[in-house]
């Protein structure tokens, strides 16, 4: 009798030391697994998305399903629902994104108000803040790329660097103020303050401190120095290389003028 319990209690231990090294080895689902959160209300809402991490008053508040975030500070991804591998370093940072991926905000209030954005670099106070829907934007610097929303392909590194562009793409600036006014495309100024004017000018390219400075309208205009074009307001085709060179050069009175004055001029050197 007891020789026949100890039997099926030996069966009994050896059933379960099997199950028990199956259950080690096959892979288990990772819904929900691999988070980190830390502060009130963070990741809140989580249900199958993984390897989130959330630090900081409702960081990823409102994230179920979303996997490959990273939040660091209060609000920071609070309303992402759909985005993956964002990273969001700052108050508010990427605060209203809601399905936009692969966004890297660092600094207070960086690309706040983007939804669907996606791949868009933002480093600096209120960077890329009004971004909504634009993609494979850098913003370098506080308050750079602030007023874009659905532009693409842009660059600003400086303090208010393309700070008004809204839907122009395709620009760079590099520089303090460069660019400040655009709301066009495809123009490239590096320098302080170089085309800091341009409104809808396009395919411009300024290379020095306030190069093409005035320029509001004119197009396909190069400037390569010390203020260089400075005072072009609607010229255009112009070249200009050298200290101040073209200096007085406006253009006609408007972008539409049939006056040739001011347009298609060379100048090289001091």
């Amino acid at each position: 009798m007891h020789a026949i319990n100890r039997l099926a209690m030996q069966k009994h231990l050896y059933i379960l030391t099997i199950c028990f090294w199956v259950a080690l080895f096959i892979p288990q689902p990772l819904q929900g697994q691999l988070n980190t959160s830390l502060g009130q209300e963070a990741l809140q809402s989580l249900t199958t998305g993984i390897d989130n991490t959330a630090i900081g008053f409702r960081a990823l508040q409102l994230n179920a399903t979303a996997s490959g975030n990273s939040a660091l500070g209060a609000n920071a991804l609070a309303h992402n629902a759909g985005g993956t591998e964002n990273t969001a370093i700052g108050s508010g940072a990427l605060f209203t994104n809601t399905n936009g991926a692969f966004n890297t905000a660092s600094g207070y209030q960086a690309l706040v108000f983007n939804t669907s954005g996606r791949a868009n670099t933002a480093t600096g106070d209120t960077a890329l803040r009004t971004n909504t829907t634009g993609i494979l934007n850098t913003a370098t610097g506080m308050a750079a790329l602030w007023s874009n929303t659905g532009g693409s392909y842009n660059v600003g590194d400086g303090f208010g660097a393309l700070l008004s562009n809204i839907n122009g793409s395709e620009n760079t600036a590099v520089g303090t103020y460069a660019l400040l006014l655009t709301t066009s495309f495809q123009n490239t100024a590096i320098g302080s303050q170089a085309l800091c004017s341009n409104g809808h000018g396009y395919s411009n390219t300024a290379v020095g401190y306030q190069g093409l400075f005035s320029n509001g309208n004119g197009y396909s205009n190069t400037a390569v120095g010390y203020q260089g074009l400075v005072s072009n307001g609607n010229g255009s085709w112009n070249t200009a290389v050298g200290y101040q060179a073209l200096l007085s050069n406006t253009g006609p009175t408007t972008i539409h003028s049939e006056d040739p004055s001011g347009a298609g001029n060379t100048a090289t050197g001091f």
